[in-house]
């Protein structure tokens, strides 16, 4: 596993389309990032926050299939990297919130009842739960 990933706050992507909406000429395109991560940072992390103390485990595609349901061919293979130096170039755009290692951190740092955060039936089990 390996690759970056490109993350957005939800507070930032709010303050970004109130800008956008305020600011941005009609027809207009955005990106909106705030945050990268490599994906095996932030898998270490989910784990910790589920109670996992950073423990992986990997399967192959197939096992991973069967678990979460469909990933798409490019999911895990490249960098998925995007820029808002658009949005903040013409409308003056910045993020202010913390990215996503920080969020997570927070959530270990506060206690938060990960047993209690949805889950989709049929995707996956409740978070914190193994076998």
């Amino acid at each position: 596993m390996s690759g970056i990933g490109t993350f957005t706050h939800i507070d930032d992507l709010g303050s970004a389309i109130a800008l956008g909406l305020q600011k941005a000429e009609a027809g207009e395109r955005y990106v909106v990032t705030t945050d990268y991560c490599d994906r095996l940072s932030l898998c270490r992390m989910v784990s910790r926050v589920c109670g996992l103390q950073g423990r992986l485990t990997f399967v192959d595609e197939s096992t991973l299939e069967k678990r979460c349901g469909w990933t798409g061919p490019l999911d895990f293979k490249f960098d998925l990297v995007a820029s808002s130096a658009k949005i903040r170039d013409e409308l003056g755009w910045k993020p202010e919130a913390s990215g996503v290692l920080d969020e997570l951190q927070k959530l270990i740092d506060d206690n938060a009842d990960v047993e209690n955060i949805y889950v989709e039936r049929g995707h996956g089990q409740k978070l914190g739960k193994t076998g």
